[in-house]
């Protein structure tokens, strides 16, 4: 909680990190401490630290004011009074992966399905060209058979009118 100096030291056991002070003088002292795995604070850049206080990382969560707060803060600064909704970061950090993992299993099963729907409207789509080519091709051999039976029957009719004309004809030249 020294504000006076930069950190140099990262505990990873405390989670927190120290400056040259601290870390020669206050974790020592403590016996549970002497065989944390302290590190340069270089090697852990990857955990964000808090603007106002520059010794401690932000490994907490205010809900209310969805943020990510240092221990300080949480409980002597502006997020003194929000106890009850602060969290450990880490465990936003694993429900927010959940939450996408969710999200990415529930979209891959959507995308399989719509890939199996547009399979089968495919399906769908090449059964009815195939389908309305065979009506086509009913369409066009019923005309042709009705064509062609209209031309014989009026041939046949034809005939049946000649003749008949002609017997009129033969009937009329008889009288």
């Amino acid at each position: 909680e020294c504000e006076s100096s930069d950190a140099i030291v990262y505990c990873r056991h405390c989670d927190f990190y120290f400056c040259d002070g601290c870390n020669e003088k206050a974790h020592p002292q403590l016996k549970s401490a002497q065989k944390h795995e302290r590190i340069p604070a270089s090697k852990n850049a990857n955990i964000p630290m808090c603007r106002d206080h520059a010794a401690s990382p932000l490994i907490l969560f205010c809900s209310q004011c969805e943020q990510s707060v240092c221990i300080v803060c949480s409980q002597f600064g502006g997020h003194k009074g929000h106890q009850e909704k602060i969290v450990e970061l880490k465990d936003i950090v694993e429900q927010t992966k959940s939450s996408v993992q969710s999200c990415i299993t529930s979209s891959k099963n959507i995308v399989i399905r719509m890939e199996d729907l547009t399979q089968k409207v495919q399906q769908n789509v090449d059964g009815l060209d195939d389908h309305g080519a065979r009506v086509e091709s009913t369409i066009i051999s019923t005309c042709d058979r009705l064509v062609s039976a209209i031309i014989n029957r009026r041939g046949i009719l034809i005939e049946k009118a000649k003749k008949c004309k002609h017997d009129v004809l033969e009937n009329l030249q008889q009288y």
